[in-house]
């Protein structure tokens, strides 16, 4: 099917809403809605109101290129794409691919979203969301959804939004990959019940440049993997990841940066998060490479190993209190600091921080003492290594 069979027009001043909900409403399972460029040639269709998509039926949305075809909301505070699967409906795939989504002004008003998604409980989060090949500029949320699974964002551009993907609770088995986005966050997950119902947010090869908050911010997640990621220059938020009430959480060969002027964002926040793995990393120009801390004792068995670190401003590693059963391995921290009580490249607070393995990491600076907690076993560094 062809939006403009049904009288849609791309010439960006025509109302289309009431030409495409025709068209939505008539498509049967598996059939397609194609938006094209027609001889206007402006390629801009314009919505005033939220398309609904119907239930129980795969249903997909394509247009030529995430540039090539606008879609552009003129109402700003209602969602443009929306499927809600109500109780007693079985579940949909819908999917979006080669269209543009934008929010008309670009005010990033809140209630604006290019598409929401949703699930209606607990026992049915299987709802899916397939998005490839699409640009966003100018919503709160550019993406929001809850109660979804096994749902991709693949090849996707991101600019101007809030946020760029919101994940409410039960939004898992999410694969986010070759993303590229210039969004104050790139995803805001959040599940405060953090009781492992939600699970799985796999992200592979993303960019998020500039963010003036957060790029990932991660509550009640259990089995999350970050990797091939790169989180640079951004100047706002507590951390460039923020993982708060998440367990089994990988994060590899990632590039985890701060502008050189954010004194006080920090590259990795852990806080109550057992089993955390961060590995291969290059971290730098951060307030502190990695802040971890837990609000009881346990065993955290988290591993820090194999990362780099450089011009962290006051600690590369700091253990703020109740971090157990870590290692700390085969690191490389390239900057010496300058020496006080607490500024040291690896900082451990006794405050319930005992049983770690500090050893096999080399130090850019001189021999000095690393502190561990209490139990803990520390050997075999190498220090003054040469610049490089």
């Amino acid at each position: 099917m062809i939006a403009t069979w049904f009288g849609a027009i791309d010439d960006a001043t025509t109302d289309v809403t009431t030409n495409v909900q025709a068209a939505v409403n008539v498509m049967k399972n598996n059939d397609s809605l194609h938006f094209p460029v027609t001889a206007l040639g402006s390629a801009s269709y314009k919505f005033t109101d939220t398309i609904n998509i119907p239930l129980e039926k795969n249903l997909r949305f394509t247009g030529p290129g995430q540039r090539t075809v606008e879609l552009r909301m003129f109402t700003t505070a209602k969602p443009m794409f929306k499927y809600a699967r109500t109780t007693g409906k079985q579940p949909s795939v819908v999917s979006f691919d080669g269209l543009m989504f934008q929010l008309n002004g670009n005010p990033k008003t809140a209630g604006s979203y290019a598409i929401q998604m949703m699930g209606f409980d607990d026992n049915a989060a299987n709802t899916y969301l397939r998005v490839y090949n699409c640009f966003f500029y100018g919503f709160e949320r550019a993406i929001y959804s809850k109660w979804t699974g096994q749902s991709h964002v693949v090849s996707c551009f991101f600019q101007a939004n809030t946020v760029s993907i919101y994940l409410e609770r039960g939004a898992s088995f999410w694969h986010f990959r070759d993303i590229m986005s210039f969004d104050d966050t790139l995803v805001y997950a959040d599940d405060p019940l953090a009781d492992g119902y939600s699970n799985g947010l796999f992200f592979d090869s993303c960019n998020n440049i500039n963010a003036t908050n957060i790029n990932l911010r991660i509550l009640g997640w259990q089995s999350v993997y970050i990797g091939k990621c790169g989180w640079d220059l951004g100047s706002g938020g507590e951390a460039a990841i923020y993982l708060n009430k998440c367990m089994d959480v990988t994060v590899d060969s990632c590039y985890i940066s701060s502008n050189g002027g954010a004194t006080t964002r920090k590259g990795v926040v852990i806080i109550d998060s057992p089993r955390v793995f961060i590995t291969k990393n290059r971290i730098v120009n951060n307030r502190h490479g990695i802040n971890a801390s837990s609000s009881i004792v346990y065993a955290q068995a988290s591993i820090i190993d194999g990362n780099e670190f450089d011009g962290n401003i006051d600690n590369d590693i700091i253990f703020v209190s109740n971090m157990t059963a870590c290692k700390i391995t085969n690191n490389h921290f390239a900057k010496q600091m300058s020496r006080t009580s607490t500024n040291y490249e690896i900082y451990v607070d006794s405050v319930g921080s005992n049983y770690n393995i500090v050893c096999f990491n080399s130090f850019r600076g001189s021999s000095y003492t690393i502190t561990a907690g209490a139990n803990s076993a520390v050997g075999t560094n190498i220090f003054a290594t040469p610049a490089g």
